[in-house]
């Protein structure tokens, strides 16, 4: 570590060695106490193999909702998988009111798959039943299926589930040529 980034974390006038090697030593007892399961790490409410259950209480795009999970911390959650329009963008409103009219007020599980680089849960979403609501946006033609991330076996299934809603036009499908999200966001940067 470098004189410059011990300065930084030590503050200026402290960057004493033994002062280092104190802060060092208490990283690594915090790291070590963590992954034995002592102290727990940060980050969503109680789980059960990946799975988060709690009550939505906004959504925010066609894509994106806050949960209030079991220890009644609120939680953001971004859909894997899929890219809804942008809200100012054809289908975009239309789009939110449709995962509103899904989940707004409703229990839901969040099958999680890590997080986006603006610290989101990212998670596959279902009832409480089993019932896939990333599958249902698909489906109606709600939203895309965001290629360059859906990687996991599940997305055979939502590709699928696009073709059929782009030849029978549901959705954002019904307009002569729709424009994915990650286009627009791009054309207007």
């Amino acid at each position: 570590m470098s004189r410059r980034k011990l300065k930084n974390i030590l503050g200026p006038g402290k960057s004493n060695p033994r002062n280092a090697v104190f802060v060092l030593l208490a990283i690594a007892a915090l790291y070590l106490l963590q992954e034995s399961g002592f102290w727990p790490a940060a980050g969503p409410g109680p789980q059960t193999d990946g799975l988060i259950s709690g009550r939505v209480v906004k959504v925010h795009d066609g894509d994106t909702f806050t949960m209030i999970d079991s220890g009644d911390q609120k939680i953001k959650v971004r859909l894997f998988g899929i890219d809804a329009p942008e809200l100012d963008q054809a289908h975009g409103r239309e789009s939110r009111r449709y995962l509103r009219e899904l989940l707004e007020g409703h229990e839901v599980r969040v099958e999680s798959r890590g997080f986006d680089q603006y610290d989101r849960l990212l998670g596959l979403i279902y009832r409480p039943d089993g019932h896939s609501i990333t599958q249902d946006l698909v489906e109606s033609g709600q939203v895309w299926v965001y290629e360059n991330y859906c990687d996991i076996d599940y997305c055979a299934q939502l590709r699928q589930a696009q073709k059929e809603a782009k030849s029978a036009r549901r959705g954002l499908w019904g307009d002569e040529n729709p424009l994915a999200p990650w286009k627009y966001r791009r054309a207007q940067n």
